[in-house]
């Protein structure tokens, strides 16, 4: 084991696995029989990606490379890895991994993308230092993510609902962010006021599902109103 650690420098792998969990034994992570080198943890990628396997364990694999990356201080491969791990977890409407992975990605031709629609999800303060310090702050995706954020604070719902996201990437994170909250406060603002209101009206606001326990009649009626 000795043998791959350089002299002063970071821990080499010896494991051949290419598949293998998320290590939670800080012992493990310091012994290279568990770590895999980086031309394993590229075939491990490849294997990872086309196995075809749900998504949570496709999720914990790429955890686990990310991992293996990481003690081994391989920052350029890391940043390749987070970025396929934030895309195929948007791809999943898994926000909590891509939340966790975006923000690694700082070097990558997308880098700027992601760090702008990570924002969607964020904290108040996290999007402040976002709007103040992301980079190309002209592109679509920074023109779409400041306003779909400038209407939701405002309580425009049905006008952040609207919006056309500028690529496929933003339309997942809309998706999985911004709609449900979004359709939720357009739907509670209509029927505060209208207590019965017509599904297709709700539609028209960007609602495509009702919560639960609130029925379309066959008038077409939804009757959000008191039992």
């Amino acid at each position: 084991a000795s043998a791959a650690v350089t002299l002063g420098g970071p821990l080499v792998g010896l494991s051949r696995a290419l598949e293998r969990g998320y290590l939670r034994d800080a012992e493990k992570l310091r012994d290279p029989a568990h770590i895999r080198p980086l031309p394993v943890l590229r075939e491990a990628l490849e294997h990872t990606l086309s196995a075809g396997r749900p998504w949570a364990w496709e999720a914990e694999m790429l955890r686990a490379i990310r991992q293996d990356l990481t003690v081994q201080h391989a920052e350029d491969f890391l940043e390749e890895a987070s970025e396929i791990s934030a895309l195929r977890a948007l791809a999943n409407g898994d926000w909590p991994t891509f939340a966790a992975c975006a923000p690694t990605v700082r070097k990558r031709p997308r880098s700027a993308e992601l760090a702008w629609l990570v924002l969607l999800g964020s904290s108040p303060s996290t999007c402040l230092h976002g709007l103040r310090h992301n980079s190309e702050s002209e592109s679509a995706t920074a023109q779409f993510v400041k306003t779909v954020l400038r209407d939701m604070s405002a309580g425009h719902w049905r006008r952040a609902l609207q919006h056309e996201p500028p690529s496929e990437v933003a339309a997942q994170v809309h998706t999985i962010v911004v709609r449900p909250l979004a359709a939720a406060k357009a739907l509670a603002s209509v029927t505060k006021a209208f207590p019965k209101v017509k599904f297709t009206t709700i539609q028209a606001l960007g609602v495509k599902d009702l919560p639960d326990g609130v029925a379309v009649g066959q008038d077409g009626v939804v009757n959000c109103g008191p039992a």
